[in-house]
C-alpha cells in the first residue's frame, strides 16, 4: 500500500475475490502497468475464495461476502467507498457491471478520478439490476471510456443509446502464458493421476451453468468406448454433475480434478487428446486460448465469440448430442485433423497477447 501522500494511479476493481476471467485480468493488467512504473492496486468487492492469489502487493477485499438487504448494502457501500478513496486513486478500470457501478459512483467523491468500465459479457447475460444500473452510468457520461472485451460483447450493446455506445471501444482480452513445465503428456498424466494409457478428453472452468459441462457429460457417454473424461474446476454444479454421470452409468469414466493452476494447469492441457469448450455463453474464452496454447484439438459449442477467438483452429457444434459424438471421432480419427488443428491453434493464441491488451488499455486511460 502506497504511503498516505501517495495517489494510486491505477485501482484494478473486481466483483468478487476468486478464480475467475475477471479476477485473472484485474491482476494481470495491474501488474502489467506496475511494470511500466505505474502505481497500482488491485481490489475486490467480496470474498469468495480466500485462497486465491493475483500476483500483486496491494490487493484489498471490502467486504467477507455479498451484502444482503438494504442495511447491510448500506454499510457495503460505506466500506467501498472508504477502502476506495483512501486509495486516492486517479483511474478505477472496473472488470464487471457492479465494479463499474460502485467505481462510478465511487469517483465523483476522489478530485481527478476517472473510470474506465469494461463489459466482458453479453449485455443480455448480466443480471437485470447490474445492467441498469451500468446503462445508466454510461449514458449519464460517468465512464471515461467502456471497454468490450471482444466484437461479440461489442456488438451486444447496438440496442443501446448512443450516449452509452458512444465511450465504448474493443480491447480483446489477453490470456497470460501458462506456467512452464518441462513435463510432457506422460509425465504430466502421472503428477494429476491421469489415466496414462486411455483416450483423454478434458474441460477447464468453473462447475456452474454457464459453462454447460453437463453436454460434455452427455457428448462423452455417446462414445460408448474407454475414454475418460477430466473436468478441471470447481463450482456449484459439481454435485448435479457427478449425479448425471451416476444417471448415464459413465460415473468410472468421469473424474473431478478440482481446481488446477500453476504448472498444473499447464500438465491438464498436455494430458488431453480433445478439449471440449461447452458454454452457452462467453465474453472472451480464455480457456479456448489456454488449449490452442499448447496445441490442444478443441471441440466448441458454435456461439459467436467462441467463432471469433477461435476462427479456423476450433471444429464447432450445434446443441445436438450426435453432432458432438461425430466431431469427436473426427478429431480422433484423423491424425491429419489433429495435426492442423494443433498448428492453427498455436497460431491464432498468438493473437491474444498481454502486449497488445495492456497497451489497449495504455491508449484508453490517455484518451482526453
Amino acid at each position: 500500500m502506497s504511503s498516505a501522500d501517495e495517489r494510486i494511479d491505477v485501482l484494478c476493481l473486481a466483483n468478487s475475490h476468486g478464480i475467475g476471467g475477471a479476477q485473472l485480468n484485474a491482476g494481470l493488467i495491474a501488474s502489467e502497468l506496475a511494470k511500466l512504473g505505474l502505481r497500482t492496486s488491485v481490489g475486490f468487492l467480496f470474498e469468495r475464495e480466500i485462497e486465491s492469489t493475483h500476483g500483486h502487493d496491494d490487493v484489498f477485499v471490502i467486504a467477507p461476502r455479498a451484502p444482503r438487504g438494504p442495511i447491510k448494502l448500506a454499510s457495503f457501500l460505506l466500506s467501498a467507498r472508504r477502502e476506495i478513496a483512501r486509495r486516492k486513486p486517479r483511474f478505477i478500470i472496473g472488470f464487471q457491471p457492479a465494479s463499474n457501478v460502485i467505481a462510478a459512483a465511487t469517483a465523483k467523491l476522489i478530485p481527478g478520478c476517472h473510470v474506465v468500465a469494461t463489459q466482458r459479457n453479453p449485455s443480455a447475460f448480466q443480471s437485470r439490476p447490474g445492467r441498469i444500473f451500468d446503462l445508466i452510468a454510461g449514458a449519464c457520461g460517468l465512464y471515461r471510456a467502456n471497454i468490450a472485451v471482444s466484437e461479440t460483447v461489442a456488438g451486444s450493446f447496438d440496442s443501446y443509446p448512443q450516449s452509452y455506445r458512444r465511450r465504448m471501444t474493443v480491447v480483446h482480452n489477453a490470456t497470460p502464458s501458462l506456467a512452464a513445465s518441462l513435463d510432457g503428456k506422460a509425465a504430466s498424466r502421472a503428477i494429476l493421476g491421469i489415466e496414462p494409457h486411455a483416450r483423454v478428453i478434458g474441460c477447464v472452468g468453473r462447475l456452474h451453468p454457464q459453462k454447460n459441462f453437463i453436454q460434455a457429460i452427455r457428448a462423452h457417454a455417446q462414445l460408448q468406448d474407454d475414454s475418460q473424461l477430466y473436468l478441471a474446476g470447481t463450482g456449484p454444479e459439481e454435485g448435479s454433475l457427478r449425479e448425471e454421470a451416476a444417471s448415464l452409468g459413465t460415473t468410472e469414466r468421469v473424474h473431478f480434478l478440482g481446481s488446477l493452476s500453476g504448472e498444473n494447469l499447464t500438465r491438464f492441457y498436455r494430458s488431453l487428446d480433445i478439449m471440449l469448450f461447452t458454454s452457452r455463453y462467453e465474453g472472451f474464452g480464455r480457456v479456448l486460448v489456454e488449449a490452442m496454447s499448447e496445441g490442444v484439438p478443441v471441440v466448441s459449442s458454435d456461439i459467436p465469440i467462441a467463432r471469433e477467438v477461435g476462427g479456423d483452429a476450433v471444429i464447432f457444434c450445434g446443441d445436438d448430442l450426435q453432432e458432438w459424438k461425430q466431431r469427436i471421432i473426427q478429431v480422433i480419427d484423423s491424425p491429419e485433423l489433429r495435426v492442423r488443428l494443433a498448428s492453427a491453434g498455436r497460431t491464432r493464441a498468438a493473437f491474444f497477447s498481454t502486449e497488445s491488451m495492456v497497451n489497449g488499455y495504455l491508449q484508453t486511460l490517455k484518451q482526453p
